[in-house]
């Protein structure tokens, strides 16, 4: 039995909660948030025993076995050092670091643990995921040319948006860059087996100036691009396209294309999989199915991967497999790496 502690009220409480909820083998144990008054309040509805208001008491708590760390990315760095330092196994939120030194210091840590570190890089763990994965391991799209993913949500412009942390570039290191951007190299480098970096640029861009703070109605500036693209090459002659915005007024869509010398496959949260080799010119669905449909949980591509990272990371924990393909901090350390040699703002 996997025993978890979970930092942080936000992604913590609406996906991470109710999916460990419905996993056989674990149970959470201890929640921290800001507001001591709201994370007791969360904890008796969801009969979890301990609540604090740090998150330095809840690692220290011998009782759980597992750290959870969805907290602003200015905090991913002290939070899994401490976690390593008390001997916890930790699910470290992306990035792992504000930059590539900060992962480099977790890399160095972590040599001193014996204990599990994965990076919550969930989109390796959809389904879809796999089955693209398995059709460019097989050789059915030849060989990968060109991947093309599109993210489009309205998170900045719906009615009644206020600032968040993710809008300070020093607590998000850019919302839509570290945030999403690392997500999407993650997935493009494992399905084409981490290639590396040949050129790129990186354009991004703030499109809200300023956001109302919730309390007060204040307006305060905006630091961190909430729009980016990229273009990349990398080694293989692979061509990679990156976009994200977060102003889509009411369009939410997650898309994905790619080419090979054989084949195509696109998806997208609206049409579903569809692919086309050369033996048939015709775009075919391909029916995926959801073997945790009892967890509905998140609302974009990355966040309903979850639960299927989840389910193998407590299937790993307890010793039930040993195939479990997660993000090293090695492979976040290549992918941050990444962003910043196209241009990323470093901090």
């Amino acid at each position: 039995m996997v025993r978890i502690g979970i930092i942080g009220t936000g992604f913590g409480v609406r996906s991470m909660i109710p999916t460990f909820k419905e996993i056989k083998g674990c149970k959470v144990i201890a929640l921290a948030g800001r507001d001591l008054g709201r994370t007791k309040e969360i904890t008796k509805k969801h009969n979890i025993e301990f609540a604090y208001d740090n998150y330095q008491d809840l690692i220290k708590n011998k009782e759980v076995d597992l750290v959870c760390n969805p907290t602003p990315s200015d905090l991913h760095l002290e939070i899994a050092l401490l976690a390593i330092k008390n001997k916890k196994h930790l699910l470290q939120e992306k990035p792992a670091g504000l930059n590539s030194n900060q992962i480099k210091k977790l890399i160095k840590a972590a040599k001193k643990t014996k204990k599990f570190i994965a990076v919550n890089h969930a989109a390796r763990f959809n389904p879809v995921t796999l089955k693209i994965k398995k059709l460019i391991d097989t050789g059915v799209l030849g060989k990968v040319t060109s991947i093309s993913i599109d993210h489009h949500t309205n998170y900045g412009s719906f009615k009644g948006a206020t600032y968040t942390w993710w809008d300070d570039h020093k607590k998000s290191g850019g919302q839509t860059v570290l945030g999403y951007g690392t997500h999407f190299i993650d997935l493009a480098r494992y399905l084409t087996g981490f290639p590396k970096l040949e050129k790129g640029f990186l354009h991004d861009q703030i499109i809200s100036e300023s956001q109302p703070e919730k309390l007060t109605g204040k307006l305060k500036k905006v630091t961190s691009p909430d729009q980016f693209r990229a273009n990349i090459k990398l080694a293989g002659s692979i061509n990679l396209s990156l976009s994200t915005t977060l102003y889509s007024f009411g369009y939410k869509n997650f898309d994905l294309k790619i080419l090979g010398t054989k084949g195509v496959v696109f998806y997208s949260d609206l049409d579903g999989l569809q692919l086309s080799t050369d033996n048939n010119q015709l775009l075919q669905k391909v029916v995926i199915k959801d073997p945790l449909s009892n967890i509905n949980v998140g609302n974009s591509f990355v966040s309903k991967s979850f639960k299927f990272l989840a389910k193998d990371l407590i299937s790993y924990l307890n010793g039930e497999t040993k195939d479990f393909k997660y993000c090293t901090l090695k492979q976040a350390l290549e992918n941050q790496q990444v962003l910043e040699k196209i241009g990323a703002k470093k901090l």
